[in-house]
Parts: structure tokens; sequence; C-alpha cells
């Protein structure tokens, strides 16, 4: 998919060779600073007492929006919103999902898989609408606090539902 994805912003001259290499250069250096981080950092995060977890995410959510409205135009913040807003909800899902609900999806056939993602999906979209028709005028702020609740309930919220379900 990436070598087609290239191809084509090169062949529908959307962008230059150089700039879809240097794209895919800047990703593979990302992903290899990734890795090595991540594996340094995953032990001490499980180390960490929660409240220490939730601190985290909320300084990382914070400097996600407060960097950009210091250092880009206006024009691009609201993607820094959006991104602030889902490692915010998501985080703080994540860590109360480890902690109160741990969800497993390890036993299940495709069949119930494909449910479970087709009911999640279901879920999440209309959840998208229902929070875009209660905030229909949007800031900076309510779209940084709406998608943090969209993550929020995409990593607690849903796996919890369909934890209760599978009591049943």
């Amino acid at each position: 998919i990436i070598a087609l994805v290239s191809y084509s912003r090169i062949y529908l001259r959307v962008h230059y060779w150089y700039d879809v290499v240097g794209g895919i250069v800047l990703g593979l250096i990302i992903v290899m600073l990734f890795n090595t981080i991540e594996k340094k950092v995953t032990p001490v995060l499980f180390e960490m007492p929660i409240i220490h977890k939730m601190l985290t995410v909320i300084i990382i959510s914070a400097l996600m929006i407060i960097i950009p409205l210091i250092a880009f135009p206006s024009e691009i913040l609201e993607i820094f919103a959006t991104l602030s807003g889902i490692v915010l909800g998501a985080g703080l899902g994540f860590i109360c999902e480890e902690r109160s609900i741990t969800f497993l999806t390890e036993n299940l056939d495709l069949k119930k898989r494909a449910i479970r993602i087709t009911i999640g999906l279901l879920l999440i979209f209309g959840i998208i609408f229902l929070l875009k028709a209660i905030f229909p005028h949007e800031t900076l702020l309510i779209r940084c606090l709406r998608y943090a609740l969209l993550g929020f309930i995409m990593s607690a919220v849903i796996p919890l539902i369909f934890k209760k379900i599978e009591k049943e």
C-alpha cells in the first residue's frame, strides 16, 4: 500500500519524487525511534502508579496542543487539537481498561471478531455524529474534548460493553 500510494502521489503530480522519498525516509526514522524508545519506556510505564500514568497522559496531551499553538499557523491547529484529544481520551481509557476491565480478544474466532468490529464501528460512528450534534459550534477546546471523549469511549467503554455482553 505504501508503494502504491507513493507512486500515485508522484503519478498524479501532487508531490515531487523527492517529497515522497523524504516522507518515506522520515517515516522509517520515526518508526525506528519509536521501536527503540518503546522497548525502554514500556517496562517503566507498567511499573508506574496509576496517578503517574494519568499525569503522564495529561501532560503529553497538553504539550501536543500547547507547542503547536506557539509554533504553527492557526489553520492547522484543529489537527493538533484532534490528536491531543484522542491521546488524552484513549490514554486515560487504556489506563482504566488495564486496571478495571482487562478486555481480552485472544480466544475469539473470526466470526466473533468480525461482529465485534462491526458493532464497535457502528457505535463509534454513532457517537461521532451525536457529539457533532451536541457541539455544533466548534472551538479548539471543544474539538479536543470531543475527541478525548471519543478516545475514552473507544478504549474503555466499548471494551466494557463487550465484556458485559460476554458474561451474559
